[in-house]
């Protein structure tokens, strides 16, 4: 069984089609078809049952599908560690980041980056953290910028930015001017949320006591949107300092610590575990140590 039938197994697999693995692998239909029946065929079991238009492993089909994830996984380290002979980074890095930390934490790191190994490709996967998680588990990702804290064991984690959740007004709110505010003071106007994501799980966390009297006035995908929302006073929201720093400093946004609470944020640069990092890896947890998110370097 070659290399060809085991990819077209796990991709057939991974995607539970035929028609769209062939378009991930650059081939045509029949081709993945030949190539799954091939090894079906070497391995003398049915690696696939059909159901409509999708396609689900049998038993054999997953034992097969999980040894071939790991055959390609050993694949790429091999090839990894041969661009390791150069005599410094080379290659391509493929990152992982959600698309708020690609935006205010990742470029300063990647600028550094490309600055000190210009032979290195850098390529951005941007979605949220879970999923970011779920393609560095398949091998599928070098590194991810992930929100802290996770739940992956098979991960190890580089801390890379701590910051804090601060109440965000606009800047003709009456509350802007404190120095502090309670919950019980945000009440009075209606919540902005997050679709999603780890600032959704602190709001929510702090609104339950307030649920009878909390508005919701919106729930929005994307953090430019909320900020502009809420700078034309349509409600109030919690953000991450630096992802506001800019609207503060233009005087569009008032962020304001929230009293009795300690609400801090942290990003981490995840690897998976005991597995082969390469130089490009490696130069890039060097860079985001020495990197400081939100100042002059």
């Amino acid at each position: 069984m070659d290399f060809a039938q085991i990819r077209a197994v796990v991709e057939v697999a991974r995607l539970q089609s035929f028609s769209r693995a062939a378009e991930a692998l650059g081939l045509t239909q029949p081709a993945i078809s030949a190539q799954v029946r091939a090894a079906e065929e070497e391995c003398g079991f049915r690696l696939f049952d059909r159901l409509g238009r999708n396609v689900y492993l049998t038993r054999p089909g997953s034992v097969l599908a999980d040894y071939g994830r790991r055959l390609m996984q050993y694949r790429r380290e091999a090839l990894r560690a041969l661009t390791d002979l150069n005599a410094g980074p080379a290659g391509r890095l493929l990152l992982g980041a959600t698309e708020a930390i690609c935006t205010y934490v990742l470029p300063p790191i990647i600028k550094e980056y490309q600055h000190l190994h210009p032979n290195v490709a850098v390529s951005i996967f941007r979605h949220n953290t879970n999923r970011v998680v779920r393609k560095l588990a398949e091998g599928a990702l070098d590194a991810g910028f992930v929100s802290l804290p996770l739940g992956a064991e098979d991960l190890s984690v580089t801390p890379v930015f701590k910051d804090r959740w601060l109440a965000a007004v606009a800047a003709n709110n009456p509350l802007a001017r404190a120095e502090k505010v309670r919950v019980e003071d945000l009440l009075q106007f209606p919540f902005i949320l997050p679709e999603s994501g780890h600032t959704r799980t602190v709001m929510d966390r702090l609104l339950a006591p307030h649920r009878r009297h909390a508005k919701i006035a919106f729930e929005i995908s994307g953090i430019e949107v909320i900020k502009r929302f809420v700078a034309e006073g349509m409600g109030v929201t919690l953000l991450s300092e630096i992802y506001a720093a800019e609207d503060v400093a233009a005087g569009r946004l008032k962020l304001i610590p929230i009293a009795g609470e300690k609400l801090a944020r942290e990003i981490g640069l995840a690897v998976r575990r005991d597995d082969y990092l390469p130089q490009a890896v490696k130069a890039l947890i060097g860079v985001t140590r020495k990197v400081r998110i939100g100042k002059k370097n």
